[in-house]
């Protein structure tokens, strides 16, 4: 793989910054000239983290231009003949954003490079950035060469994949083996930590369940007769003591009826004496049913005197209108004298017949008079006559009370409750029920309790059989997966021919390594020194130029075919010359040096180009700017 170009916007110096690369290319320039920036961006494209963010990519903003919140970073690589445009977009919202696309080919896949670079995130940033392995902890390179040296697949075994399985210990299949190794060895170690403090804390039951009573059979059966009888007993006094309440209730029901009768007795009487006061003698009953009998004749006198009034008032005008005419000395129709005779003569008739009618009604007067007030008379024997059919119906009322309340007091007479059997005869008989019922359900809860002990035995005996069963599985787990199993056995598979590769590249460069990953060693030795030290031991120089030398080999082995070298600057003179000349004729697709100055180019080949980068302020902002010094397109 080979990365054609490379365009930066806002980050760190980069404003704006687009460099071609080809197969050696070496960037010289200044402190502050954009060099480490450039570093750190080819890395977060790859591994999405650089030197200056955390081992999670934390803090990726900080690569962001001062006073910007957009920065991208664009490379097009050529992988082994398919462009892809890689882009690592940062923002300060969002954080960042890797896509991968072939601009010449739309259905093109980025599936399994991103696969790739994801599963290779350590060996990417070894390769962008050559201090990254020399800078790690021990156990993280063991992580990283033993994850290189470990195939990418491996066929888990059917029985340990049954154990994880009954352990619930669920791995990620689709990581690599040195990755699934590690979490299954950790998951099992913890589980088998928890197993055996439950192993150590486990108990025997102390009772398993003795039994000494009765057959329990015969218990419940014997139970069950004595349950019925004793529910027997219980409804018996239940309607014994009914029988007697329900007759206690009646008696009382009769002595309060009878009492109730005489209490309105007492009211009817009181109410007949009132009323009696109003009845009349029979004497004065005929002589108002004489008076009333007059009635009729009364009625028609009073008719005869109102229809007589009126003749009698007409007689009267008439014989008043004959006297005055005596005033008048004709006659105010015929013009004849009027004399005394003449006023006599018309007079005397109607003076008679007054006189008559008037003596009749006279008559009338006193036979009415005699017949005193039929009407009256009529009221009071209408009044004296309720009165009687008041007083009968007292009476009739009285005697009903009287019978009910003799029928009452001879109904109670006869209801005796004292007669019924007494309920607490049936009280010695339940409480024996009683005593041999608790004794059965004594013995059933005993039974119930050794039953139950038994159980708990059983249960405790199959947990414990459980725990024998998990911690076998979980040693099993652990001896597999542990420092001795299936990783020290891949490991010493592999390990042979990576050391190979990686030797027979690092020879060129005069170095020799010796790896173990069981114990855990990387020793270092230069080729013409018998003697090898520890990684760690290297000067500060030797382990540049072993880690130059290793980050080539790496690159070379792991298939990825490219590097970038900073710090280049310090392997001076003649070495920096030989640096780039094996460089050039090494197996890499492709070499970036970063270094301050170059002493001496080598002579111009073919895919070869110096780049120097130049810094400038603009805006108080370091600004850096490219500058071609010599290239030689492949």
């Amino acid at each position: 793989m080979r990365i054609k170009s490379a365009h930066l916007q806002n980050i760190r110096s980069h404003k704006d910054t687009t460099i071609n690369f080809e197969r050696l290319t070496t960037i010289t320039g200044l402190n502050h000239s954009g060099k480490s920036s450039l570093e750190n961006s080819i890395e977060l494209a790859f591994a999405r983290r650089s030197e200056v963010t955390g081992a999670g990519g934390q803090g990726q903003t900080d690569l962001l231009r001062f006073g910007q919140d957009l920065g991208s970073v664009e490379l097009d690589i050529d992988l082994d003949g398919i462009p892809v445009e890689l882009r690592a977009s940062l923002t300060r919202r969002s954080g960042l954003n890797v896509t991968l696309r072939n601009p010449t080919d739309k259905d093109w896949s980025p599936v399994a490079l991103a696969a790739d670079m994801k599963a290779d995130q350590d060996v990417l940033s070894c390769l962008c950035n050559n201090r990254f392995f020399i800078d790690m902890k021990p156990a993280d390179q063991k992580s990283l060469l033993a994850s290189i040296i470990l195939p990418a697949n491996y066929d888990w075994p059917e029985n340990i994949k049954s154990d994880l399985h009954a352990c619930i210990i669920q791995p990620d299949w689709s990581k690599g083996p040195f990755a699934i190794i590690e979490a299954c060895y950790d998951a099992a170690f913890k589980q088998r930590t928890n197993v055996n403090r439950d192993i150590k804390n486990w108990r025997a039951p102390q009772d398993g369940g003795k039994y000494d009573g009765p057959p329990i059979e015969d218990v419940r059966h014997l139970l069950t007769v004595r349950q019925n009888e004793r529910t027997e007993s219980a409804v018996e006094q239940q309607r014994l003591k009914g029988a007697i309440d329900q007759k206690k209730a009646k008696k009382e029901n009769y002595e309060r009826k009878a009492t109730e009768a005489e209490a309105k007795i007492v009211t009817e009487k009181a109410e007949r004496e009132r009323i009696a006061g109003e009845s009349l003698s029979k004497a004065a009953v005929k002589k108002l049913e004489t008076e009333a009998a007059g009635a009729v004749q009364a009625a028609s006198l009073d008719a005869a005197i109102a229809a007589r009034a009126p003749e009698i008032a007409s007689a009267k005008r008439q014989y008043d209108a004959v006297l005055g005419l005596g005033m008048t000395p004709k006659c105010p129709t015929c013009s004849q004298a009027i004399t005394e005779d003449f006023i006599e003569s018309l007079a005397a008739p109607i003076a008679s017949r007054q006189l008559k009618l008037e003596e009749e009604q006279i008559a009338d007067y006193e036979k009415r008079k005699s017949l005193g007030d039929p009407a009256g008379a009529q009221k009071k024997l209408d009044a004296h006559n309720s009165v009687e059919k008041d007083l009968a119906q007292i009476d009739k009322r009285i005697a009903d009370l009287e019978r009910t309340v003799a029928e009452a007091t001879a109904n109670a007479a006869g209801i005796n409750p004292d007669e019924l059997p007494k309920p607490d005869s049936l009280d010695e008989k339940i409480a024996q029920l009683d005593e041999r019922i608790q004794k059965g359900t004594s013995f059933l809860e005993a039974a119930a309790r050794a039953e139950s002990a038994k159980a708990e035995t059983a249960k405790a005996m199959k947990k414990k059989a459980e725990l024998d069963e998990e911690i076998a599985r979980l040693e099993r787990l652990i001896t597999y997966f542990g420092p001795k199993g299936v990783k020290c056995e891949l490991i010493t598979q592999h390990i042979g021919s990576f050391e190979q590769g990686i030797n027979a590249n690092l020879a060129k460069w005069g170095y020799a390594c010796s790896l173990s990953i069981e114990p855990w060693s990387f020793e270092v030795r230069r080729l013409d020194s018998p003697y090898a030290c520890q990684l760690h031991m290297l000067s500060r120089s030797e382990k540049l130029r072993f880690a130059n030398a290793f980050v080539v080999a790496l690159a070379i082995v792991s298939g990825w075919g490219f590097v970038v070298l900073d710090d280049s600057e310090t392997i001076i003179g003649d070495d920096s010359v030989e640096l780039l000349k094996m460089l050039y004729t090494s197996d890499l697709d492709q070499a970036i040096l970063l270094m301050a100055t170059v002493e001496e180019r080598t002579a111009s080949k073919p895919g070869t180009v110096f780049v120097a980068l130049d810094e400038t302020l603009e805006d108080g902002i370091s600004t850096t700017h490219v500058r071609v010094l010599e290239s030689t397109p492949a």
